[in-house]
């Protein structure tokens, strides 16, 4: 003799699913663990024709980067430029001192932040991580370019950084 026996039973509704947020605190420490000359891969600094010098630790202790350079012999003196990428993991880099500059509202990547041109060929693109943490690319070469530089390397470096 073979007996079978089961239970049924369903609830009504539908499931749904809330992804666990990230706090600004533990954004800042993901910022502090990141290696500011890890953003740029090898690969892509050599297509840039890039060299790094090495990580570059600003006068002040909140925030830090990494400086590349494309070399004359590689770029012609004329197209010679630096990119420094820094990381601000509890300081807003948008408060910027902005005198004599061409401010710019812009997007990278869906991150908001500022482009500030001094005219002279630096350029600054900062990039909101949270409310409190920020990074910031400048790019120096001649006028025409350091804007293009910092927006091309800005979209490099900004799937590296944390989401808030």
């Amino acid at each position: 003799m073979l007996a079978l026996a089961g239970c049924s039973s369903s609830t009504g509704g539908n499931a749904t699913f809330t992804p666990p947020t990230t706090t600004a605190s533990q954004i800042a420490q993901q910022l502090k663990a990141l290696d500011p000359c890890s953003v740029i891969p090898d690969s892509t600094a050599s297509t840039l024709h890039l060299t790094m010098l090495g990580r570059h630790d600003l006068t002040s202790p909140v925030a830090w980067g990494c400086k590349w350079q494309a070399q004359a012999e590689t770029v012609g003196t004329a197209n010679v430029y630096t990119v420094l990428f820094s990381i601000y993991p509890d300081s807003d880099a948008t408060d910027l001192n902005t005198q004599g500059q061409t401010v710019t509202q812009v997007s990278t990547n869906g991150r908001s932040g500022l482009k500030l041109d001094d005219g002279n060929g630096s350029c600054t693109l900062t990039m909101k991580i949270t409310d409190t943490s920020s990074a910031e690319i400048i790019a120096s070469a001649d006028e025409s370019r350091a804007c293009s530089i910092a927006t091309d390397v800005a979209s490099i470096v900004e799937p590296k950084l944390p989401k808030g």
